[in-house]
């Protein structure tokens, strides 16, 4: 059984109105952008070093810890959001604690986002932001992470340098990733009901504003449509009660088939994203493992 406090962060959730909000269509993206957290809170500045760039309407935080730094390793974070809105003050401490247990630096991605953006002027910022990471570390020491959407960009982009026959990272972490945009798998909907923050309606809503022209189908904003082919290691975190996870286990079984090294975390009654979620045991485990990852890595 869940925990007391999860239990209680439904409680959060429904007070906060998350599902409803996920149940309009268009998506009020607007509403959704008002617990954005567009710049490192002000703690963080006491144990970490903190600098920001700007690269193809990307906006990057740069963290690492003032003391016991791995300099060596890169940990790029894309957190998610629906494409329309983040990062999210979970999302800054959750990178927070990584980067004080595995001491190395981290970058936090502020995207472009929808509708002001559309995919492909996405995609070509995710393309930037990693070659300018690939000029100040070997691809062998970077990471990169992503929940949600993040995890869609993360996975997108290293079928681009795959297929460009360019250095990919040593590692993806991918949190409850949305890998079809079409939602096309009926389980979606069936699932639709148990799903205490997601809605298939708003979902579908915030990609078709990121989509713009392309079909929400196609590999360029659809990662499990594409190729897994040559992929590295992945750590995948999959929620039972979340539409995205049919989509999720379909990418599992093609990565399978083309041989991908796969961690694969399953969150039985949880919801999407649980491990960035913070407040109850099974979201600190999750975090855990993440962490565990991450250090096992930058450590060795």
């Amino acid at each position: 059984m869940p925990s007391i406090r999860y239990y209680l962060f439904r409680t959060i959730l429904k007070l906060k109105g998350i599902k409803s909000i996920f149940s309009t269509v268009p998506i009020p993206y607007q509403k959704l952008r008002k617990d954005d957290v567009y710049h490192a809170p002000k703690f963080l500045s006491q144990k970490n070093n903190l600098q920001t760039f700007e690269i193809a309407n990307s906006k990057v935080t740069v963290l690492s810890r003032k003391v016991a730094v791995n300099n060596d390793y890169l940990l790029i974070y894309c957190p998610g959001g629906a494409f329309v809105s983040g990062p999210s003050m979970l999302a800054w401490l959750n990178l927070d604690k990584i980067i004080a247990a595995a001491s190395c630096t981290a970058w936090m991605v502020n995207y472009p986002k929808a509708p002001e953006f559309s995919i492909d002027s996405i995609n070509q910022s995710m393309d930037a932001l990693y070659q300018k990471a690939s000029l100040q570390y070997k691809a062998q020491n970077i990471i990169l992470m992503g929940d949600s959407a993040g995890g869609n960009l993360i996975i997108s982009l290293v079928q681009r340098l795959l297929t460009a026959n360019a250095d990919i990272p040593r590692q993806i972490i991918a949190i409850s990733p949305l890998v079809d945009c079409s939602l096309s798998q009926a389980a979606c909907h069936t699932i639709n009901a148990k799903d205490p923050m997601l809605s298939v309606q708003g979902v579908l809503s915030a990609n078709t504003l990121c989509a713009a022209s392309i079909p929400l189908n196609d590999p360029q904003i659809s990662p499990l449509f594409g190729s897994f082919k040559g992929f590295p290691s992945v750590q995948l975190f999959v929620a039972e009660n979340d539409i995205l996870s049919p989509g999720i286990e379909l990418m599992i079984l093609k990565m399978q088939a083309q041989n991908t090294t796969l961690d694969i975390i399953r969150g039985e009654s949880m919801p999407h994203v649980w491990p960035v979620l913070f407040f109850f045991k099974e979201a600190k485990l999750g975090l855990k493992a993440i962490i565990d990852k991450v250090c096992t890595i930058t450590k060795q």
